[in-house]
């Protein structure tokens, strides 16, 4: 594919053998989890932020995990809302396709050819070489918008093949008073926070110990809209 070239959208930096090297160190760890800044170049992060602001249709999407449970349920808005509230897991807007008139759009297909790269044998041997394994592709992919109503709670991503969870933050202007923030748990209790900030892009090892969620979105913040991308990689197996 000619337009799945790692130098048209991770930004020069990123690429260098002794960045990639740290990143591998850093995730590494028993608790690894890397905070990459400025990941793709501007142009490129800007045109999917005017893509998810404004040529994406999004649905209001609700799941349920129960207790003793390790896998979520997507259930319609009258389950979600005659549901037990501690078994609510999230609710938020998630991309579904483009509005109309905006199929050909330049910022909806940059929608289009970056939900689709990720998953191409470049992408995935750049993040396989990030993280020390290998992995098997795009398990799958999620354009999201949080906005005040919206929440995820505190959960582990260790599931059987899943490899390496990714976050990528698009929205600007926040501050702190929006909330918002990716809560990291240790023990029952906060370990750290990472803002989501723009052209921020998160790794993190799924194992039972990351234990991670989004912090209260400030209900007094009206205007304010937490984009992002959400996505996981494979494992490949060994005995292929």
């Amino acid at each position: 594919m000619v337009w799945d070239k790692l130098t048209d959208w991770i930004a020069d930096p990123h690429l260098e053998k002794e960045n990639i090297d740290k990143y591998l160190e850093i995730l590494c760890q028993l608790r690894g989890i890397l905070v990459i800044d400025d990941f793709l170049h501007e142009e490129r992060a800007h045109s999917l932020r005017l893509a998810l602001e404004g040529d994406i249709v999004f649905e209001q999407k609700y799941s349920l995990l129960k207790k003793g449970e390790r896998v979520s349920k997507r259930v319609s808005k009258e389950e979600w809302l005659s549901s037990c509230k501690t078994e609510r897991f999230f609710t938020h807007l998630e991309a579904v396709g483009p509005k109309p008139g905006k199929e050909f759009s330049v910022q909806f297909l940059n929608h289009l050819i970056f939900c689709k790269i990720l998953g191409s044998s470049a992408f995935c041997n750049y993040f396989g070489r990030v993280c020390g394994r290998s992995l098997s592709g795009l398990q799958r992919i999620n354009g999201k918008i949080l906005k005040k109503e919206h929440f995820l709670l505190p959960h582990s991503d260790n599931l059987p093949g899943r490899a390496l969870c990714a976050t990528y933050y698009l929205s600007i202007d926040w501050k702190k008073e929006y909330g918002g923030e990716l809560y990291l748990y240790d023990t029952g209790k906060v370990e750290s926070i990472i803002d989501p900030l723009f052209n921020r892009l998160v790794l993190f090892n799924p194992s039972q110990s990351s234990v991670h969620g989004v912090g209260p979105m400030n209900l007094e913040v009206s205007d304010w809209s937490r984009y992002n991308y959400s996505f996981w990689f494979g494992q490949q197996d060994d005995s292929e």
